[in-house]
């Protein structure tokens, strides 16, 4: 019983993560194209378009956002962390460190003036993701070893 409640609780990680990043990258598409959902009468090819940009630019940035967020993951359902603000913040910090060049610091270089909006879109980007995560898969976080208990 234990190793199924364990593979479904990684389906939901799964699916989780993919959601999230899917729900964040749509936050800051419509962010950057400047529309609200109500008021869009914009070109949707191109909404959907920037959001798998910024969702395969997010994959494809390994160290800085799914790694955080894979340790995230695993220190959450090990503690089992299951507050919605726990995962608020910790989409808020993913969003910080994606927006922030990692490789840069790690060299000991002086960071390059980012934008001020650019930093807010990355950690309201971030929220955005960890709301996403919490629905689907936060809320049940290390239930799976109370299972195998």
């Amino acid at each position: 019983m234990a190793v199924l409640s364990f593979l479904g609780q990684a389906i939901l990680v799964t699916l989780g993560y993919g959601m999230a990043l899917l729900a964040a990258a749509l936050f800051a598409s419509i962010a950057i194209m400047n529309v609200g959902m109500a008021g869009f009468v914009g070109d949707w090819e191109q909404l959907l378009q920037t959001v798998l940009l910024f969702a395969s630019t997010s994959l494809g940035a390994f160290p800085q956002t799914v790694a955080p967020a894979a340790l995230f993951v695993v220190l959450s359902e090990l503690t089992r962390l299951r507050g919605f603000v726990v995962h608020l913040v910790a989409g808020c910090v993913i969003g910080l460190v994606a927006a922030l060049p990692v490789g840069t610091l790690m060299e000991g270089e002086v960071l390059p003036d980012l934008p001020g909006d650019v930093v807010r879109l990355a950690v309201a980007s971030g929220a955005v993701g960890g709301f996403v995560y919490w629905l689907i898969a936060g809320r049940r976080a290390g239930r799976w070893l109370d299972t195998a208990a």
